[in-house]
């Protein structure tokens, strides 16, 4: 596996049905993880408004986004370059959700029309995301917000990525991950102000591999001395002018 790309291949294999706990896209393990990501951005002060447009740019399974039409009466739309993940999201999201094969660098959505723009567990895979963040932000509207999540560069995952990847076990192709400071720099150089910007711990979950058992536990030890230390780097960005 080439690691210095990350290529539709990767990602139909990633979205290929399993029934195995371990794997990445088991059922159970990605409806608890899209609850705990909606309260996640509610909690740091994300608020979901009737009729708001909201765009989940690589959605993958689809499984946040339908968590958030289950809630807010929001416009969902759903973009990502694997069929086999529009695929499981059409089985999960209401008829209603607009869904769209794609990539985040070029949204075939017009300028200035979501209302709040999700991507989580993209960024990281272009090694060069200037483009993804340009068109994040020609899509959003003044005012509107885009939540921004990479894993953090702070983090046991780091490690493990590159053990997986030296073992020829890593599924995604290329990844590199950011620091909430990292990512804070990189939007404003697209034009973003910066709202918030937060780290959170992967939960482990009891039917989970061993390493990501110890990934959760190494990174709680390393928070409770510095909060900067955790899996996940999120920031919270705006669009406060059209440039």
């Amino acid at each position: 596996m080439d690691y210095k790309t990350s290529d539709k291949s990767h990602w139909d294999a990633v979205w290929e049905k399993h029934d195995s706990k371990n794997a990445y896209n088991f059922e159970a393990s990605r409806h608890v993880r899209a609850l705990d990501k909606v309260s996640t951005f509610v909690s740091h002060g994300v608020s979901f408004h009737t009729n708001d447009t909201v765009l989940e740019a690589g959605c993958g399974d689809g499984m946040v986004l339908a968590k958030l039409m289950e809630h807010y009466a929001i416009n969902g739309y759903g973009l990502d370059f694997s069929q086999n993940a529009l695929d499981e999201a059409e089985k999960v999201l209401p008829k209603s959700a607009h869904l769209a094969l794609g990539s985040v660098e070029t949204l075939p959505y017009d300028n200035n029309f979501f209302d709040k723009i999700i991507s989580l567990g993209v960024l990281e895979h272009f090694q060069n995301p200037e483009q993804t963040l340009n068109e994040m932000y020609r899509t959003l509207k003044v005012g509107g917000q885009v939540i921004l999540m990479t894993p953090n560069k702070r983090s046991a995952g780091v490690a493990d990525r590159r053990f997986k990847q030296l073992t020829k076990r890593w599924p995604f192709g290329y990844q590199t991950e950011y620091t909430t400071q990292q990512l804070s720099r990189l939007a404003r150089e697209h034009g973003f102000s910066v709202q918030t910007t937060f780290t959170q711990i992967r939960k482990a979950l009891p039917h989970e591999s061993r390493s990501f058992k110890m990934i959760s536990v190494l990174d709680q030890i390393g928070n409770a001395i510095n909060h900067n230390i955790g899996f996940y780097s999120y920031v919270i960005l705006t669009k406060e002018k059209i440039q």
